[in-house]
């Protein structure tokens, strides 16, 4: 439920003597700054997110080259009233599921193509003015209390958040996200967004508040049950489900 208040960065890149290591130092601080003045403080929409602190690091290279360009970025960010703070995991069963954010081919990096091995070329290209919007909008329904639960679209995609919001509280969903998307896109773009969990007493008002900002939500699905079924193709027990997300490292090492 809080809103962007200041940032802090460290970038860390290669060799800035060779033209192509500083050009990517470039444009990851343009991308920083671009980020910065487009996501404006909600309480000042005339004012920039500042930067506050930060470090750069330099000439992080082996004999086999440098590494990939690091821009490392944490967000601070300020909750007016902490009682309104909002869980990550789902809070009962009947709730509506929905989603903020069309999902697009944009795995390129994503941790699904990594399973394979893959790159991918397609990256996410957030558009910032809607990422400020989404913030905006849904900082607005938490503070009217419309929001049960709530997670970010990131790392994943939207399988890996609505896979995660189970595990708190071991409520299953049933999910349908409709698209002309193959469905492992559907499921596994890391283009930005949010799932949002909430009664459904209280959709319109939601709907209303993101339409103020020329945004949509999407109803996809609803909690309840012991089960995970996304699309139709992935169906699986939260309770694997958590012991993926809690021993995978363990299992690993």
């Amino acid at each position: 439920g809080a809103t962007p208040h200041a940032i802090t960065d460290c970038l860390c890149f290669g060799n800035p003597e060779k033209l192509h290591q500083m050009w990517e130092f470039s444009e990851a601080t343009r991308g920083v700054a671009d980020a910065c003045h487009t996501i404006t403080l909600k309480d000042n929409p005339n004012d920039p997110t500042p930067i506050i602190a930060g470090n750069v690091s330099f000439y992080n290279e082996s004999k086999n080259g440098a590494i990939p360009p690091s821009p490392i970025v944490s967000c601070l960010g300020r909750l007016k009233d902490v009682n309104k703070t909002v869980p990550a995991h789902f809070q009962k069963s009947d709730s509506i599921i929905l989603m903020v954010g069309e999902r697009k081919d944009e795995l390129g990096g994503s941790v699904y193509y990594s399973v394979f091995d893959q790159l991918g070329a397609n990256i996410p290209k957030p558009n910032l003015e809607e990422m400020k919007n989404q913030i905006f909008a849904l900082t607005d329904c938490i503070d009217d209390g419309l929001v049960l639960s709530c997670h970010d679209i990131s790392d994943g995609g939207v399988a890996s958040a609505l896979s995660e919001m189970t595990i708190g509280n071991g409520i299953g969903c049933d999910v349908n996200i409709d698209s002309n998307l193959q469905t492992d896109k559907i499921l596994f773009s890391e283009t930005g967004g949010f799932v949002l969990e909430v009664s459904s007493e209280n959709v319109g008002a939601i709907s209303t508040t993101f339409s103020k900002y020329e945004l949509d939500v999407f109803h996809i699905g609803n909690t309840g049950g012991i089960m995970i079924q996304l699309n139709s193709v992935l169906d699986m027990y939260v309770f694997d489900a958590k012991e993926a997300w809690t021993n995978g490292l363990r299992e690993k090492l």
